[in-house]
């Protein structure tokens, strides 16, 4: 078995609209950029190691030599992959393997939704639940830049959705705990919330809690 990878991967893709050069502020940081993946690889967290950039073709070639170029700027690897339109079964298959083929195993990877065909979140989406039970991989944030937000003054902001990634694991840790009293998900998943918002230094809640339900 490959040994797991400490490369931050950075999934992405751009549409085939224009440049829309865009000021974006995360955590006191200020820049404006062109295109999304371009925000989300110089504010985002974590930092990332290299892009993988998706796209159709059609997509200018400017936009991809220009997301390039910030990559290079940030030290960053950066992989382009031209996918298809995915308007059929066939095509959605070959985009999946495609972008499944392109991650190391054991990787940690940041999603970045904002740009590109209409579907492609729904598959970055299948892809992270794929990735983390087949490959390994861990799925460490997701980001979306809202270029459209007319109303929203500039700067605007990076929107963070990582905690929506988390509920395909609370929905596997709670199947599990009820067809199979498996609670194992759920106490890992109990300790990350405790910690993350510190509500116990001794750990002390969470043992509780993991008592009460081997006592259920």
């Amino acid at each position: 078995m490959a040994e797991p990878s400490k490369q931050v991967w950075l999934l992405t893709s751009l549409g085939m609209g224009d440049a829309r050069p865009t000021r974006y502020k995360h955590e006191g940081k200020e820049q404006t950029f062109d295109y999304a993946p371009q925000a989300v690889m110089s504010l985002g967290l974590p930092k990332v190691t290299n892009v993988l950039l998706i796209y159709s073709r059609d997509v200018p070639k400017k936009s991809r030599s220009d997301v390039a170029a910030t990559a290079l700027k940030l030290d960053c690897q950066i992989t382009e992959v031209e996918i298809p339109l995915g308007l059929v079964a066939a095509e959605q298959a070959e985009i999946f393997e495609l972008v499944a083929a392109k991650l190391p195993v054991g990787c940690s990877v940041v999603l970045d939704i904002t740009q590109g065909l209409r579907p492609l979140p729904f598959f970055f989406h299948a892809l992270a639940l794929y990735l983390e039970s087949m490959k390994g991989v861990l799925v460490v944030g997701a980001w979306y830049c809202p270029v459209e937000l007319k109303d929203v003054p500039e700067p605007k902001p990076l929107v963070d959705l990582s905690s929506i990634l988390k509920l395909g694991a609370w929905t596997a840790g709670v199947r599990d705990f009820k067809n199979k009293m498996d609670f194992c998900g759920l106490t890992s998943l109990i300790s990350d919330v405790a910690v993350n918002a510190d509500i116990c230094q001794d750990s002390q809640i969470v043992e509780n809690l993991k008592q009460e339900l081997k006592s259920i």
